[in-house]
């Protein structure tokens, strides 16, 4: 990758990043230590005392919902949520029937009524 341009598909077959020759012969030759920095501040935002740990994909992640516990709260909290709603989606059609049928039986008194012969 020598040029930055916008790419709408990806190349598993590319070629790596190669760093420029001049960036890293400045690295190499320890031109980072020479730097003078306006404050610890500023340093600590450039400079690490070591790399961060990289995490690749598919390793568990160290949080406490992870192992067992963390398994069975999510199965307990996915079918707790799934009888919520299904118990919503049966009240709402329950409400819905039940307006239509009181709608129809006044629609049909109002016309039975209207239509007596004497």
């Amino acid at each position: 990758m020598t040029k930055l341009l916008w790419k709408n598909e990806y190349d598993a077959n590319a070629v790596d990043y190669a760093k420029p020759e001049k960036i890293a012969n400045w690295y190499n030759n320890g031109s980072l230590e020479k730097v003078v920095w306006s404050s610890d501040e500023v340093k600590s935002l450039f400079v690490t005392s070591s790399p961060p740990k990289p995490t690749g994909v598919g390793e568990p992640a160290d949080t406490p919902s992870s192992g067992r516990n963390g398994v069975v709260g999510a199965i307990a909290g996915g079918v707790f949520g799934g009888l919520v709603e299904l118990f919503l989606i049966c009240v709402g059609v329950w409400w819905v029937l039940r307006r239509w049928k009181l709608s129809n039986n006044k629609q049909h008194q109002g016309q039975t009524n209207s239509q007596k012969p004497f």
